[in-house]
């Protein structure tokens, strides 16, 4: 019995162990899914793109690839965009949000906190159709729905821009991260 025993504790003890790797493993890729591109090389085709992702698009056009990701935790599509020339033109990530939605603008300034500790400081603009003071803050996420509310903060770096917007495409809120070459 003591043997079973020893056995048995050896066997738990290993999986344990398997198991605390494969979770370290899986944290560690996890930060590395959800870590802003420092820089972009915008001398890639689409075809290059396409070759170098692990999985296939879930959207494929003549000028724009896109794929399921991940970022800083929360699922984004990943949109690339190609001039006429096949030219890397953008890279977009995005996340759309209901308009009933009490939690765009929380989401979208802990994005922001996400993106400064990588990309650094700068300010938040803050858009109304309305004067700022007068509009309800518990409707922000449906005004951004109809066109009414957006922020936005931008970064310049060494080979491009990056924004990171609250606004709406086609009547649906989004939060999009977005770099264009300079």
């Amino acid at each position: 019995m003591r043997v079973l025993s020893r056995l048995s504790l050896a066997a738990i003890a290993i999986s344990a162990c398997f198991s605390y790797q494969m979770t370290i493993q899986a944290l560690a890729q996890s930060k590395v899914d959800s870590e802003l591109p420092l820089s972009i090389d915008w001398s890639r085709s689409l075809e290059q793109i396409k070759a170098e992702q692990a999985v296939k698009p879930s959207d494929e056009q003549v000028n724009r690839l896109t794929y399921e990701s991940e970022l800083f935790g929360a699922e984004f599509h990943q949109e690339f965009l190609f001039t006429e020339q096949g030219k890397l033109k953008n890279v977009l990530f995005y996340h759309s949000v209901d308009a009933d939605s009490l939690t765009c603008v929380d989401q979208y300034k802990q994005i922001k906190i996400d993106v400064v500790s990588q990309l650094g400081e700068t300010k938040l603009n803050e858009l109304s159709i309305n004067p700022l003071e007068s509009i309800d803050r518990t409707k922000l996420c449906e005004l951004t729905s109809i066109g009414e509310y957006k922020l936005f903060s931008e970064w310049l770096q060494a080979t491009e821009k990056v924004s990171l917007v609250l606004d709406t495409w086609k009547g649906q809120a989004y939060i999009g991260l977005s770099y264009h070459p300079l």
